[in-house]
């Protein structure tokens, strides 16, 4: 039996296991989520290496020039490697406002500028002192987001 017959296997088991699995009890569904992460790990430490060679054909065959190359197997499983097209971007240590300056009004024809905003972690704490009128205009143009909970099994 081939390594790829052992996981057409478990891809069979997998699929068999899905319905009913939010029936079971807690702690099963707590064991059987152990598992899952566990397979998951292990699947995605085989397979990067695994896209690694693949992209490495892809980029062989297409001579590194963007696109898509197909990869078939006789089973008649397929993989799909897309070389994107390059991108520019800014350096990490570029210092904007010493090229501003040497650019002039060329800067803007050159880059966008983008400006965001970000609420402070401790905006509640400093919104609360402020006077009424501005607590209203803060609160008009923020929601209070709840994140979803993370679920994590040991390793």
């Amino acid at each position: 039996m081939t390594s790829a017959d052992t996981l057409r296997n478990l891809v069979v088991v997998l699929s068999q296991l899905r319905p009913g699995t939010t029936q079971k009890s807690i702690s099963e569904q707590v064991e059987i989520g152990q598992l899952l992460w566990t397979l998951v790990r292990m699947a995605n430490a085989t397979l990067d290496p695994i896209k690694d060679t693949l992209r490495g054909t892809a980029l062989k065959h297409r001579n590194n020039q963007p696109g898509s190359h197909t990869l078939d197997a006789p089973d008649g499983s397929r993989c799909t490697v897309t070389i994107p097209q390059p991108s520019v971007g800014l350096r990490k240590d570029a210092d904007l406002d010493s090229l501003k300056a040497t650019l002039g009004s060329n800067f803007d024809l050159l880059f966008e500028t983008h400006v965001s905003y970000k609420p402070r972690k401790d905006l509640k704490v400093k919104v609360a002192v402020l006077p009424q009128p501005h607590q209203h205009a803060v609160l008009e143009v923020i929601d209070i987001l709840n994140g979803t909970p993370r679920v994590s099994f040991n390793d």
